[in-house]
């Protein structure tokens, strides 16, 4: 058993450095060689999954000391043969997207988080350890390595548009004193190219193991990240992965766009006429204080909706919405800006796009008449907090506590196909 664990450390220690057969191994290099080992043969297990990753943005603006809250998204990441894909939860597929475009905001975002990161300090070329040493960590006895990558052996890009470079980095890991599982692991900038505009940025995560079918797999549950701009602002993520599960057949990895031919048997794809009043009711409590950008939301069919008495979207029938922004208030009338994205219908074995634009002035007429003694500016203030609202957003305006009641009703409007 000794021998084979030397010749895996040698093997695992020969990546980072140059390995000289003929000379002794010392003890730290059997240590780190070992603990190189136990970091691959986890990352080689792990099964092709999916995960709902929570993120929530705040940021600091000088010369504020405080953070403010910028917006919680929930997505769907899934780990399919060595590469992070990305989803909105609810998708039927998922595609191999840029998460900056796909999330946007004015927070910042982060890839590689999943099982990238772990894998490019714990088995990369270009990694540098320093001797363990022996410490407690909450409790737990663990050996903490120091490593350092130079950013001439880094793939680490960092992106700040229309900004972009590889970044030197260098931090710790921490490993169960006993089974050598990774169980922190700290990264942080320290290498920046002139024509970034980052001042300093770092990540810190935790480590678990996570029951995915009938077993257990070593994967970060939380994640912390800052970025220092030169100019002194900061944004920070606070992430979160729950739910994970083995990656079936139930959803599709889709690199290239959907033909006819793979549509789900037994649906069918139909698409409404524009100009289609259609009613819209929650199905059931949306409570606002818990939800985030990308949930789904569920709402039914009021009314048959017809045209010259052909029934087209008949009464009960599911429409899916999107939460697009979020933002609530508590003074000096407690509310929320809502905004939804229209995304599909469904009724019997006919399915399509709901294409369709919120009728929606009652924002207008809800602020004079909601939100009496709320100063205009606060609320234009507020509205251009919001930003540009997606294409095809609707924009809602919610007095009271952070609940919307089941039944709520919404108009939209349907659009050219």
């Amino acid at each position: 058993m000794g021998r084979a664990w030397s010749l895996a450390a040698a093997a695992a220690l020969a990546v980072a450095q140059q390995y000289d057969p003929l000379k002794p191994m010392t003890a730290e290099e059997i240590l780190i060689g070992r603990v190189r080992v136990v970091a691959a043969q986890d990352l080689a297990k792990l099964p092709n999954f999916t995960c709902v990753e929570t993120i929530e943005r705040s940021r600091r603006v000088p010369p504020s000391k405080r953070y403010e809250f910028v917006d919680t998204i929930r997505l769907e990441v899934a780990y399919v043969e060595g590469k992070e894909l990305y989803s909105w939860p609810g998708e039927p597929r998922f595609e191999d997207r840029d998460l900056m475009k796909m999330v946007g905001g004015l927070g910042a975002i982060g890839t590689g988080d999943f099982v990238m990161h772990a894998k490019a300090v714990l088995l990369g070329a270009g990694v540098k350890f320093e001797p363990a040493v022996k410490e407690d960590l909450e409790g737990r006895p663990v050996y903490r390595f120091d490593y350092r990558v130079p950013r001439e052996r880094s793939g680490f890009l960092i992106r700040i548009p229309p900004h972009e470079g590889i970044v030197g980095f260098g931090g710790s890991v921490w490993h169960d004193r006993e089974t050598l599982e990774l169980v922190r692991l700290d990264m942080e900038i320290d290498e920046i190219p002139p024509h970034l505009p980052l001042k300093r940025g770092e990540k810190r995560f935790r480590y678990k193991r996570i029951p995915i079918g009938e077993e257990e797999y070593l994967l970060p549950v939380s994640m912390e990240m800052t970025l220092t701009q030169t100019g002194g602002g900061e944004s920070r993520n606070l992430m979160t992965f729950s739910g994970c599960r083995q990656y079936t057949g139930e959803s599709t990895l889709v690199f290239e766009d959907v033909t006819e031919t793979e549509k789900p048997e037994g649906k069918i794809e139909v698409s409404l006429p524009e100009s289609l009043g259609v009613p819209l009711r929650l199905a059931r409590d949306l409570e606002l204080g818990k939800a985030a950008r990308g949930d789904l939301v569920e709402t039914v069919v009021a009314r048959d909706v017809k045209r010259r008495d052909l029934v087209l979207l008949p009464k009960g029938a599911r429409v899916t919405l999107r939460i697009s922004k979020l933002e609530c208030y508590g003074s000096p009338v407690a509310h929320c800006w809502l905004a939804l994205l229209p995304e599909r219908f469904e009724f019997g074995n006919k399915e399509g796009v709901f294409k369709a634009a919120a009728e929606s002035p009652q924002v207008e007429s809800s602020a004079s008449i909601f939100l009496r003694g709320m100063a205009p500016r606060q609320l234009a203030a507020e509205r251009l907090r919001l930003g540009e609202l997606e294409p095809g957003a609707g924009l809602f305006l919610i007095k009271g506590d952070r609940r919307l009641a089941s039944g709520f009703e919404m108009l939209w409007r349907t659009l050219k196909d």
